[in-house]
């Protein structure tokens, strides 16, 4: 009897001591549950990592075609480059040999040289037009994939700084280590490699967005820049001089914005000091790198003047602090609203000399 007894109580001491055991893993367990954290190999990861991985599939594909964008562009800008060269060479030549048939008295060599003027100028022409074609094709070349891809890439890059914080957070609880530390030596809190390389990419190109080198077109001694009008791609002259955005009425109507009666008319003074005349519209979106300004004024012009170039005036550039930087060629634009002042550097050629000059929206 007495055995059975002793029995039965080492049975009793097993049992509460498995029962205790058991409630403090389900303590352990509970305790990085209730934390949102699951466990992936030894490491316990945040589950908005599994959001943030399966962004960067997609980002990736997005990255793989601005990639292959750019260099179709560098193609394009090279073969511009050459037919800017080769008219700016013939020009020299035809202007000798205008010269020279200007004296020359040998019929021989004077029907020589008319047939190589004559030649230089059909070639200059299709040079010309060979131009107008490949700026058509850099324009339509990279707008789309960049612009998907700047837009997935700041929200998914929040979304990993927010995780990140979460982590520091997590690191710092003391029931949080205290649940790791019973989880066994090998346990550990995130991030998972996979997450922190991600991390690190996403830093890198978040950077090179903020500072993005948005190319500009020259075109006959001017500078156009790629401007997302409502979403549609429109190369504009840069003219911080200009009060608004101005659109040509072909430009205006392909964008779908014609005026009407209750669109007020205004009247602009262009630089040879002529008035001009057209109509007050609002735009709702106008994007230019990574920067949008919503419910932008622009003038649309009138019927003759439909093949005047389109400008970027101040009714977006007021939103910004505009830095033209005559040594480096380049343009700055900064945020003025928003918090943090995020950057935009635009790579021009001046043709100013000086140092760089500094205006403010007040300033303008």
């Amino acid at each position: 009897m007495l055995r059975c007894t002793c029995a039965w109580v080492l049975g009793c001491v097993v049992l509460l001591v498995s029962a205790s055991a058991f409630c403090a893993d389900s303590a352990k367990t509970d305790t990085l549950k209730s934390n949102g954290l699951t466990k992936s190999g030894s490491t316990y990861v945040v589950p908005e990592e599994a959001d943030v991985l399966e962004g960067m599939k997609s980002l990736h594909e997005t990255k793989k075609q601005v990639d292959a964008d750019a260099r179709v562009r560098k193609g394009y800008e090279a073969k511009l480059t050459a037919d800017r060269n080769f008219i700016k060479t013939s020009k020299v030549e035809a202007d000798r040999l205008s010269e020279r048939l200007a004296v020359v008295s040998d019929a021989a060599t004077h029907n020589r040289m008319v047939a190589r003027f004559n030649l230089l100028i059909v070639k200059v022409n299709e040079a010309i037009d060979d131009q107008r074609d490949l700026a058509d094709k850099i324009g339509k070349v990279g707008s789309d994939a960049q612009t998907k891809f700047v837009d997935d890439l700041m929200p998914l890059g929040e979304k990993a700084d927010a995780a990140i914080a979460k982590y520091e957070k997590l690191a710092d609880d003391a029931d949080v280590k205290a649940a790791l530390a019973k989880s066994g030596a090998q346990a550990k809190l995130g991030p998972s490699t996979e997450f922190a390389a991600a991390v690190d990419e996403l830093k890198k190109w978040r950077s090179q967005v903020e500072t993005e080198a948005i190319p500009l077109l020259e075109e006959g001694g001017v500078h156009l820049v790629d401007v997302r009008v409502n979403g549609e791609s429109v190369p504009m002259i840069l003219d911080s001089g200009s009060s608004m955005i101005t659109l040509p009425k072909d430009v205006a109507e392909k964008l779908k914005m014609v005026p009407g009666p209750q669109d007020p008319p205004i009247k602009l003074r262009i630089a040879d000091g002529n008035i001009i005349e057209g109509r007050q519209m609002m735009i709702k979106s106008v994007r230019v790198g990574r920067f949008t300004v919503e419910n932008v004024s622009c003038v649309i012009l009138q019927t003759n003047l439909k093949e005047a170039p389109a400008m970027l005036g101040n009714s977006f550039l007021s939103h910004f602090v505009v830095k033209l930087d005559q040594k480096a060629g380049h343009l700055q634009l900064t945020e003025v609203e928003g918090g943090e002042k995020k950057i935009s550097v635009i790579g021009a050629k001046s043709s100013g000399k000086g140092d760089a000059d500094e205006k403010t929206s007040s300033e303008k």
